[in-house]
C-alpha cells in the first residue's frame, strides 16, 4: 500500500527517490546504475549530472546531486542544474536517487529550485524498530561512535509527521510506501519502484541485487570494542562486509527482549503515526535476532572473523571478565542498560604496557599493511574504467581525476614504504641494543663470579672458587683472566 498525494502537472517530470536508509537503496541504485540505457529507452533519463564522486569517478547514485544542493554556493547550484537542463534535453522524465536527499532541511531554496518541474517524491518508510536497529548498527558500523541502543533511539526521535508534511507541501506527488516484503508489488524493492514509474512491464527477476547488510551479533559486538578503546579505524569497512557473510548471526536482526522492544517502540509516536499512513504494517519480534556479546559463541566467533583479512587480531580477543561485567549491565534485556563510555568496561579490556622492542615490530606491521592498502587503492586507480555518456571535456575531467588519483596512490605507496624501510631498520636497531645489553649483562655476571671465587680462594676454599671461575669462564669465554685461573685451579702444579 502507499500513500501518494497529487498536485499539478509541468513541463518535465523529476523522480526523486529520497530514501530513507535501509529500505532497499543500494539495490534500487545497482539497478538504476547498470540499466540507464533500458531506462532511456523507456524515456527517463537517470542523468550522470550529480553523481560524480569525491574521487572523480561515476557513482551509482546521486549523493553529489544531494550534497551540492546543502553545501554548496548558489552558484554551484545553479550550475547544477544547468547541467542538468543540458543532459536531460530531449527526456520529460529524470530520476534522481539518494538517501541523503531525506536530510534537506532548506525546503523554500527546494522549492524554487524545482518550481519549472513536475516533481514527483518516493520515499519508502520502515516500521520504527526496525528502522533504529539498522540504523544503530549502521552508525556503529560506520563511525567511531559508542552508545547502547536506548541511548541511540532516544537520540534519533525522527520528527515524521514533520518529515511528511514538508516534503508533501514541497512537491507534485508524493507517493510514501511501506518497506515490508508482504507490501511490496510481487515481493521485490526494484519490481516495486518499477510500477511506480510506469515501467511494470520491465522484467526485474533477473537484476543483481547489491546488498548493504547491518552487522550484527558477535560482529557488531567486536566492532563497539574497538569503538570503546579508541581503535574504530584499524580495519577497513569493507571488510566487515565480508566477515558478514561468514555466518547469519553477523548480520540481520539485532535480539531485544520483546519487553524491551515495547518499551524503545513507545519512546516516540513514529509507529502511531505510519500505523495512520500503512494500518497493515507489523511490529515484528526481534526476539530472534542475533546476540550483541553472544558469551556462549564468542571465542569461536572470533576464530571465524580472523580469517577475514585485516581483522586476524580478533583471535587474540578474549573476554575474560568484560563478560560477567556485560551480564551485570543488563545484557540479557536487549543490551540497554549499559552506559557508555564505562570505566569499568575500559579497565576490563586495558591493553598492558609493551616493551620498546614489542612496540617497534606493532610499528612495522602497520606500516606494511598500510603500504598494502595504498597499493591496492594503486590498483583500484589504475583499473577505474569510466562509460563516458557526455562530452569530451567531461571525458578530460574524468580522465584528469584518474591521473591525479593514481599520481596520489604512487606517492603514498613511496610515503609508506619510506616509512615501513624506516621501521625495520629501527626493529633491526633494537634487536642489535637488546644483543649488546644481554652480552653486557653476560659480562658483568662473570665479574661477579670470579670476585666471589677470589675472595674464597683466599679463605682457601678451593673448590667453590674453581665452581665459581668455571661460570665466570661460562659467562665470558673470550677472557684470558678467567681462561688462565681456570686452569691454573685445574693443574696443581701451577696452583
Amino acid at each position: 500500500m502507499s500513500n501518494t498525494a497529487v498536485k499539478t502537472q509541468k513541463r518535465k517530470t523529476i523522480y526523486l527517490h529520497i530514501g530513507r536508509h535501509k529500505t532497499g537503496t543500494s539495490s534500487l541504485q545497482n539497478y538504476f546504475f547498470q540499466n540507464t540505457d533500458i531506462l532511456k529507452e523507456n524515456g527517463i533519463l537517470y542523468p550522470l549530472v550529480g553523481r560524480k564522486s569525491f574521487r572523480g569517478y561515476t557513482d551509482k547514485a546521486h549523493h553529489q546531486f544531494s550534497s551540492i544542493l546543502r553545501y554548496n554556493s548558489k552558484a554551484d547550484i545553479t550550475q547544477l542544474f544547468e547541467d542538468l537542463e543540458k543532459e536531460a534535453k530531449g527526456f520529460n522524465k529524470i530520476l534522481l536517487s539518494s538517501e541523503d536527499f531525506q536530510n534537506q532541511a532548506d525546503f523554500k531554496l527546494l522549492s524554487d529550485l524545482f518550481s519549472n518541474f513536475n516533481l514527483h517524491v518516493i520515499c519508502y518508510l520502515r516500521e520504527g524498530l526496525s528502522y533504529d536497529l539498522s540504523g544503530f548498527a549502521q552508525r556503529i558500523h560506520n563511525s567511531s561512535e559508542i552508545f547502547n541502543l536506548r541511548q541511540y533511539v532516544e537520540r534519533q526521535n525522527v520528527k515524521l509527521l514533520t518529515f511528511l508534511k514538508d516534503w508533501k507541501d514541497l512537491t507534485d506527488v508524493a507517493s510514501f510506501k511501506l518497506y515490508e516484503r508482504n507490501a511490496l508489488k510481487s515481493r521485490d524493492i526494484i519490481a516495486d519502484f518499477l510500477d511506480l514509474l510506469g515501467l511494470n512491464h520491465l522484467d526485474a527477476s533477473n537484476a543483481v541485487y547489491e546488498t548493504n547488510p547491518s552487522i550484527s551479533g558477535n560482529l557488531l559486538s567486536l566492532k563497539m570494542l574497538l569503538n570503546l578503546i579508541g581503535q574504530s579505524d584499524i580495519v577497513p569497512y569493507e571488510a566487515y562486509g565480508e566477515a558478514a557473510i561468514l555466518d547469519a548471526n553477523f548480520r540481520g536482526k539485532v535480539y531485544v527482549h520483546n519487553e524491551t522492544a515495547a518499551e524503545l517502540r513507545g519512546l516516540s509516536n513514529y509507529n502511531a503515526v505510519m500505523r495512520s499512513l500503512f494500518p497493515e504494517m507489523s511490529e515484528a519480534s526481534f526476539d530472534s535476532g542475533a546476540r550483541i556479546f553472544d558469551l556462549k559463541r564468542w571465542d569461536s566467533d572470533m576464530d571465524l572473523i580472523s580469517t577475514v583479512e585485516g581483522m586476524g587480531f580478533a583471535k587474540t580477543i578474549r573476554l575474560g571478565n568484560l563478560g560477567a561485567i556485560l551480564q551485570s549491565n543488563g545484557l540479557d534485556f536487549g543490551f540497554t542498560n549499559i552506559d557508555f563510555p564505562n570505566s569499568e568496561m575500559l579497565e576490563a579490556i586495558k591493553i598492558p604496557e609493551n616493551s620498546k622492542f614489542q612496540n617497534i615490530k606493532k610499528k612495522a606491521f602497520h606500516a606494511f599493511n598500510e603500504r598494502n592498502i595504498a597499493r591496492k587503492a594503486q590498483v583500484k586507480a589504475e583499473g577505474i574504467s569510466i562509460k563516458m555518456r557526455s562530452d569530451v571535456l567531461q571525458t578530460k575531467e574524468a580522465l584528469s581525476a584518474m591521473a591525479r588519483e593514481k599520481t596520489q596512490a604512487n606517492e603514498k605507496v613511496r610515503a609508506i614504504t619510506k616509512k615501513l624501510q624506516a621501521a625495520i631498520i629501527e626493529r633491526d636497531r633494537a634487536r642489535v641494543s637488546f644483543d649488546q645489553i644481554k652480552k653486557r649483562e653476560k659480562i658483568k655476571e662473570g665479574q661477579v663470579c670470579f670476585f666471589r671465587a677470589e675472595l674464597l680462594r683466599h679463605k682457601g676454599q678451593d673448590d667453590k672458587a674453581r665452581s665459581l671461575y668455571l661460570k665466570a669462564l661460562d659467562a665470558e669465554p673470550e677472557n684470558k683472566d678467567y681462561q688462565n685461573m681456570v686452569e691454573r685451579r685445574s693443574d696443581p702444579k701451577k696452583a
